[in-house]
């Protein structure tokens, strides 16, 4: 149990601090010599950051600001996958075109890996009052094709309208939110600039085209992409206020909501178990396998704690301060 609790949480560090969701930024250090590693450790080189991570059957997927050095020059920002088996690297390029064929500059950030394919969340650049986000697919045994794109929001600038995030992935499975931002005209009791409701969806399940049906929010005169109707989606749940995908693993879906409370769902959408909230704790980070579902919470005075739990019943079963450590 301690080995895994341990290992678990390298992973949390590790993976989490390369970004920022809904949850808050995570940061986190750890000290020691960069050359200890495992024997038969494989390692890849980036010619930049690589901001986002996601892993899956012995390939990990990559968000790098600078492009990766492997095969030749890349973009500013670069969707890779490394295969560390056959050390080879594939590189993605972007889909956001708008139906008039224009394309535009973006700024990716979520990355996650299915069976055969590869997700990633999408801001693009209009410099206007519209920021479109899409997230968009690509198939890893396509490389050379164009990018699917998933689902498209229009919001406007200013932190409000309706946005795409939260993209999470485990053994094979896909899921992201849509959740609209209220403005000042905010359904009772939420308040300005709190999310007044979400949808949370699976990707490659169910039928095809439902994530098309998405509420873009686009008003006339804004710029609009179309989402590819062939790709299946699959709504999980819809709610009231936020309902945040945070992690997935062993065929469940952890779904965090606004009282700090983490629902384990099935890819059906229905619950399987819940994790009460802790109202002194903060959540910023979820890891979950079959035998664990383990949480990084922000205690009182800004300390950390790792907390595992059963998947099976949500009871504590263990918790540990983690030093050296800081998220804000």
């Amino acid at each position: 149990m301690a080995r895994q609790l341990f290992a678990l949480a390298v992973v949390i560090l590790v993976g989490v601090s390369a970004g920022e969701g809904r949850l808050g930024p995570t940061r986190a250090w750890a000290s020691g010599p960069t050359s200890a590693l495992p024997a038969g450790a494989k390692t890849t080189a980036a010619r930049g950051e690589i901001r986002f991570i996601a892993a899956d059957q012995g390939r990990l997927a990559m968000i790098v600001q600078g492009g990766l050095v492997q095969g030749g020059p890349a973009p500013a920002q670069s969707v890779a996958v490394w295969d560390a088996a056959r050390g080879s690297v594939v590189r993605f390029g972007s889909a956001s075109r708008d139906t008039t064929g224009h394309a535009f500059n973006a700024f990716s950030w979520d990355v996650a890996l299915g069976a055969d394919s590869v997700a990633w969340v999408e801001q693009v650049c209009l410099c206007a009052h519209e920021t479109p986000m899409l997230v968009e697919l690509a198939r890893l045994d396509r490389p050379s094709s164009k990018p699917s794109i998933v689902a498209f929001t229009s919001s406007p600038d200013g932190g409000t309208g309706d946005f795409l995030g939260d993209l999470h992935s485990g053994d094979s499975v896909i899921a992201f939110d849509n959740y609209h931002v209220c403005d000042q005209e905010c359904p009772s009791p939420y308040k300005p600039l709190e999310t007044s409701r979400t949808q949370d969806w699976l990707v490659g399940a169910g039928q095809q085209g439902a994530c098309a049906s998405i509420d873009s929010g686009a008003g006339e005169g804004s710029t609009i992409f179309v989402p590819e109707s062939s790709v299946r989606c699959a709504r999980l749940r819809a709610a009231d206020g936020t309902s945040e995908v945070v992690a997935v693993g062993s065929g469940r879906i952890a779904l965090a909501g606004a009282d700090g409370s983490v629902d384990l769902v099935d890819t059906g959408g229905h619950k399987v178990v819940t994790v009460p909230s802790n109202p002194t704790n903060t959540i910023k980070a979820v890891v979950l396998d079959a035998t664990q579902l383990d949480l990084l919470v922000r205690a009182p005075g800004g300390g950390a704690v790792l907390e595992a739990h059963d998947p099976t019943t949500g009871a504590l079963e263990q918790s540990v301060m983690l030093t050296n450590t800081h998220t804000s």
